[in-house]
């Protein structure tokens, strides 16, 4: 995960502390640590927010109570403390570290009694910059049930790796290429953070922003679910003055998503069985469509 993000200078958590809990100690020793941070896409006029959650085992059983760090690196790549506080009861810690310059910052928010991290990506643009959404599942993957599969495969120690559709790393990386900020918004949960990031490392895909359900109920597959939740992180995007130009999804709930956060259909780019439908634009194979995103004009050029 550490390619994800634009800094690998060897990081150092500091000294660990003694656990509020005996309960915390017991809970993370029920299998491999599920943490996951939510990357953040804001402006250099907004106060930045983080979100990170922290959970052990197959089922994510919360570390409630706990003292955690927020390591953030500058632009020379340098670490340092930038705040601290404790996960509540839900496992889950926030923090507000105001405004930042235009640039990527890396985080690492740390579990101070046992060094185990949850990271993030902090992406901070000019206003007006361009981005292109791009949901996972059944999108660049070949369908949804790859996800399963794999889930299915780590409980029973195997190692299977989704399939990815035919060009879907080319597309991506058309748009990079043409000045459009990254977007990667899927209804996977965030314990699956640190698993999503390293499909998209073993495949190529360029770095951006990730960005996961914060629930179970986020992540049900229907417009209630993980419809209203795409709708919303997209708003949250667009209220921040970034403009959201293309949306990439292959589910109708990508549909209704989108143009709940009134993407334009024309750009709202539409693979497999719904492609087309609802006057989106139709992808009948990435291979294909590239010729149509090569015509796009570059942006975001300075």
């Amino acid at each position: 995960q550490e390619q994800w993000a634009p800094c690998s200078r060897t990081f150092n958590p500091g000294k660990k502390v003694r656990w509020n809990h005996l309960r915390s100690l017991l809970v993370s020793k029920l299998g491999r640590p599920r943490h996951g941070g939510h990357d953040v896409v804001a402006t250099q006029f907004m106060h930045v927010k983080i979100r990170a959650n922290f959970s052990y085992g197959l089922f994510s059983k919360d570390i409630e109570d706990e003292p955690v760090e927020v390591f953030i690196a500058n632009q020379r790549c340098q670490w340092y403390v930038k705040t601290a506080g404790k996960t509540d009861s839900d496992g889950r810690f926030e923090a507000n570290l105001g405004r930042l310059p235009t640039g990527k910052y890396p985080i690492k928010v740390v579990l101070k009694p046992n060094s185990t991290v949850a990271t993030l990506l902090i992406t901070v643009l000019e206003r007006g910059t361009k981005t292109a959404v791009f949901d996972i599942d059944g999108t660049l993957t070949t369908s949804d049930g790859e996800l399963i599969h794999e889930i299915i495969s780590r409980v029973f120690k195997g190692d299977y790796v989704p399939k990815m559709r035919d060009g879907a790393v080319d597309a991506v990386n058309l748009m990079e290429s043409k000045g459009y900020e990254l977007v990667y918004l899927t209804g996977r949960p965030y314990p699956l953070h640190r698993v999503t990031k390293s499909w998209l490392l073993s495949k190529s895909f360029p770095r951006g922003s990730l960005i996961l359900t914060n629930s179970n109920s986020q992540s049900v597959p229907n417009k209630k679910g993980v419809g209203t939740f795409k709708a919303k992180r997209i708003k949250e995007i667009k209220a921040s003055k970034i403009n959201v130009d293309h949306a990439f999804g292959n589910a109708l709930t990508d549909i209704y998503a989108y143009d709940q956060a009134q993407v334009s259909k024309h750009k709202t780019h539409i693979v497999g069985k719904h492609a087309g439908k609802e006057n989106t634009s139709a992808i009948a194979g990435y291979a294909q469509y590239l010729k149509k995103l090569e015509s796009l004009p570059s942006v975001n050029q300075h």
